[in-house]
């Protein structure tokens, strides 16, 4: 079903526009898809493992491969619209099939090394996706900053993974998690402590943050929001299918550290993607103790997670056509008080998408956060809860700062209002509005869905 609807959107784009490589394109990625379900299927029924049991596709795994595809095509898609600044490098769209290569099979990674090869795969794609304006100073800054410090988490990595080869003999994790706790002394975990802090460098969380808000920043927005949507799943998806080997103190030391920041830092920033980048922050530390406990709520809010930050990035590009003077071709919007947008819908999902991050119900927004508290409220995790509360509601200040000016430009009545952009994207948001504003009617057969997965 998800390769039908993914296809579809795929080929509505490419005959509107003519497209023929992405028809190409469209026709690779059935192909892969098809076979990749025939695989699954085969390896359930015959018990089988793949490259010496490297790669382990389980019903944990597939789901967060679904979600990351369905997030790829709708950014695929917008690449085939006509652009009034944004005008991609015709190598992005394949730097970013190279990613999503990385991004798919990562969450199904069962060995150390093999995790080392498949997040370079996806690593060095994002530098060069981050600094493909070569003739932007800001751009080819963030891309030198990304492959500096993604460079000295990857050199973390396989000197985690290299420590505990050393002191085991196996950097297979389900060899690691069947022996018994004598064998896994404080020599060991100095190795995993370190592989996990990699993975917090990686992912941009407190207190290894500061170099993430400055890519975030300098990368054109289509990239930002690649980065922010997509790059980070994959690593997360992977921690919550091998949550065994994290060590939870570790995972609730950066939980506080993140939410404090997040929540803190960005009171008084006037930048919009800064402001956004330390959103994803805080949205994220949500997802570390549910991934630590293994629940379903942890993929009710990754679900409303993508869907909210999917729709405000796609409202922001699309209101990069109504521009008259631009930040730059780039990043045409950077600080909030250039979001005038005279579309008034386009203002108006924007919105939504903002008081969804604040957790207004029936928002989807309130329905995550609303499952995860519920589900550490039960396993008696009080505290963080506490803590999850007071800090969404200081966070609510620079989300009410952005609406507020959305709001502004609302009742201002302009008559030289004319519709700009693609038929296309305006296509996209709609349907992804639709499922926005039903979550609260669909949210219930997913966890029904999820929770007899997460018992399988």
């Amino acid at each position: 079903m998800t390769t039908i609807i993914s296809v579809l959107f795929m080929i509505y784009a490419a005959l509107i526009y003519l497209n023929q490589g992405l028809l190409s394109r469209t026709g690779i990625v059935t192909a892969c898809m098809s076979m990749h379900t025939q695989y699954v299927r085969i390896k359930k029924e015959h018990n089988m493992t793949t490259f010496n049991d490297w790669l382990n596709i389980n019903d944990q795994t597939l789901i967060m491969q679904t979600i990351m595809l369905m997030l790829l095509m709708s950014l695929f898609m917008y690449l085939t619209v006509n652009k009034r600044h944004f005008n991609h490098s015709k190598w992005m769209i394949n730097m970013m099939f190279f990613n999503a290569i990385g991004l798919l099979l990562l969450p199904a990674v069962n060995d150390l090394f093999m995790f080392y090869i498949i997040i370079e795969l996806q690593s060095y794609s994002l530098y060069i996706l981050t600094s493909t304006d070569n003739t932007s100073y800001n751009a080819t800054r963030s891309g030198m900053l990304y492959f500096l410090t993604g460079g000295l988490a990857s050199v973390l990595i396989i000197f985690g993974s290299g420590y505990v080869y050393y002191k085991l003999g196996t950097t297979n994790i389900y060899d690691m998690t069947d022996m018994p706790a004598s064998m896994r002394g404080n020599e060991v975990m100095f190795g995993m402590y370190t592989f996990i802090a990699a993975l917090v460098f990686k992912m941009g969380l407190a207190p290894l943050h500061s170099w993430s808000m400055s890519v975030y920043n300098y990368a054109p927005t289509f990239v930002t929001a690649y980065m922010s949507i997509v790059a980070k799943l994959s690593i997360t998806g992977w921690l919550f299918c091998h949550n065994s080997i994290v060590s939870p103190t570790l995972a609730t030391m950066v939980f506080f550290m993140s939410m404090v920041t997040a929540a803190v830092v960005p009171l008084h920033n006037t930048n919009t993607k800064v402001m956004l980048a330390y959103s994803g922050m805080l949205n994220f530390s949500y997802l570390l103790l549910p991934m630590m406990t293994r629940d379903v709520s942890y993929y009710i809010y990754l679900m409303q997670y993508s869907m909210t930050h999917l729709m405000m990035f796609l409202c922001l590009l699309a209101s990069n056509s109504y521009m008259a003077k631009p930040h730059t071709d780039w990043s045409p919007i950077v600080m909030v008080k250039e979001l005038k947008v005279p579309n008034k819908m386009l203002s108006f999902c924007l919105m939504l998408c903002l008081f969804s991050l604040i957790g207004m119900p029936p928002l989807p927004g309130f329905y995550g956060k609303y499952t995860v508290m519920t589900h550490l409220t039960d396993k008696n995790y009080y505290l963080p809860v506490m803590f999850m509360i007071m800090l969404s509601v200081t966070a609510t200040y620079y989300y009410a700062f952005i609406i507020k000016m959305l709001i502004s430009e609302l009742w201002n009545r302009s008559s030289e209002f004319k519709p700009m952009g693609s038929k296309a994207l305006g296509v996209l948001i709609g349907l992804l509005m639709l499922l926005f504003m039903t979550f609260y009617l669909y949210q219930d057969y997913i966890l029904e869905g999820l929770g007899y997965t997460c018992m399988q």
